[in-house]
């Protein structure tokens, strides 16, 4: 059975996820003509991650009893592990990979992976293009922006915590429950709400200018 599949610009391929009894098989094939190109090994499960404008590859996700396994499959089906872990997110899929594992943010361009921020952090690709990452503190949440999947973080703006705000460090809660994002030209615009009524909205410029936060802490921000 076919269950799930995913298509990829780059030398007109299409990833099918084939299942049987026995696990699960990457099937390659020529968008072109239908062609089979290549196999993967087989996995306990595969699941097909992200495809964005500049990928040259698929991001898949493997997993069995030990862990989950991070994978890139090129257009001829060649398997390269991206790291291993229980919690492991793609964020972005360009000319390299960006991942959350459970306290870090990473980069991978077949090499070994490249740590770019640690801590109680989070992060999301507002467009093929731009990564917004999060660290949160005892009293404050930086925000950093990452261009295009290359080059390292750039800090962008801190966002000191409401008094009596929920701290992940101090186990009583998250300061971000939930983000809402939207692009306009290079600003990235966030609505931030705490784990109480708390909200914030923070402007992120991407292009290295001026960022700031109309709104702090305010409450019954909607």
């Amino acid at each position: 059975d076919v269950t799930s599949a995913a298509v990829l610009g780059h030398d007109n391929r299409i990833l099918v996820v084939e299942n049987t009894a026995e696990g699960a098989v990457g099937v390659m094939l020529d968008a072109t003509d239908g062609s089979e190109v290549g196999r993967t090994d087989r996995y306990d499960s595969l699941q097909i991650g992200l495809v964005g404008a500049g990928s040259t590859g698929f991001v898949a996700l493997s997993a069995n009893a030990e862990g989950s396994e991070l994978l890139h499959i090129d257009t001829d089906a060649h398997v390269e592990t991206i790291d291993q872990g229980f919690y492991l997110v793609p964020v972005l899929n360009g000319h390299e990979v960006t991942y959350l594992t459970t306290s870090t943010l990473k980069r991978w361009s077949h090499e070994e992976p490249e740590v770019l921020l640690e801590g109680y952090v989070g992060a999301a690709a507002v467009d093929d293009h731009h990564v917004i990452a999060t660290k949160e503190t005892d009293d404050e949440i930086e925000f950093f922006y990452q261009h295009g999947g290359t080059g390292e973080l750039e800090h962008a703006y801190t966002l000191p915590m409401a008094e009596g705000a929920a701290s992940p460090l101090a186990g009583n809660g998250v300061g971000i429950k939930s983000l809402r994002t939207w692009v306009k030209g290079s600003t990235v615009l966030l609505q931030i709400n705490g784990e109480g009524t708390n909200g914030s909205f923070v402007r992120i410029d991407t292009q290295g200018g001026h960022s700031d936060a109309p709104i702090e802490n305010v409450t019954g921000l909607q």
